[in-house]
């Protein structure tokens, strides 16, 4: 028979393991303890670590799942260990950068691979510096996410897209993991663009909010 008891001993609970077993004849036991309690402490501290990650996977996972509702192609970062797991990609990326993804490339090179593809020339420069791990610990630090407006040339066409970058905890001011997101942001950023350059001009501008259903 084997069982572990609590006890207290000079001020401090432990943990002892008593076994019990058979004797010479039926009158007669051997009874052993160890004290256990640095063992039952390991196991605990590894079963909360593994709650612990699994709550963070959690986490992880809804953020890119809400993430991938609004953005076209959603990233998963590991920013320790400088990898990059795509979760979606629209078809213009999946065409033409998906084959880039599976020679286990850093993140930083896969990044440095699609500004060159994707990004125009005078939004490359940006966009490297906003992109780079460095970069995303210093704005995670005290934001839970940020975004950079940038020029892209897919689909033999320049519009505006958006990357967005957001860590799963708002309270974690050194994230492991993030979620990175592109989205096209071309129409609302063009109207933003007619709207700020008619409002010099009253009378116009009041037309074209009734045409757009401002008004």
């Amino acid at each position: 028979v084997e069982f572990n008891v609590r006890e207290i001993y000079k001020d401090k609970i432990r943990t002892m393991r008593v076994l019990i077993m058979k004797g010479s004849d039926e009158n007669h036991a051997c009874v052993g303890f160890m004290d256990v309690t640095s063992e039952i402490e390991k196991h605990e501290e590894e079963r909360l670590l593994n709650k612990q990650k699994e709550r963070k996977a959690s986490e992880n996972l809804d953020i890119i799942k809400t993430l991938a509702a609004e953005y076209s192609s959603v990233y998963y970062i590991d920013l320790n260990n400088d990898k990059v797991t795509p979760y979606s990609m629209n078809d213009d990326t999946k065409n033409n950068f998906s084959s880039f993804l599976k020679d286990d490339v850093s993140y930083t090179k896969a990044f440095e691979k699609y500004v060159d593809l994707f990004v125009e020339n005078d939004s490359k420069e940006k966009m490297l510096a906003s992109g780079s791990i460095e970069n995303i610990k210093k704005q995670l630090t005290t934001n839970q996410s940020f975004n950079t407006i940038y020029k892209n040339r897919g689909k033999g066409k320049s519009s505006y897209c958006e990357m967005k970058i957001v860590k799963p905890d708002e309270n974690d001011p050194n994230p492991s993991f993030v979620a990175l997101g592109f989205a096209n942001r071309d129409e609302q950023i063009c109207k933003q663009f007619v709207f700020e350059e008619l409002s010099r001009e009253p009378s116009i501008y009041i037309a074209i909010q009734k045409i757009f259903g401002v008004l």
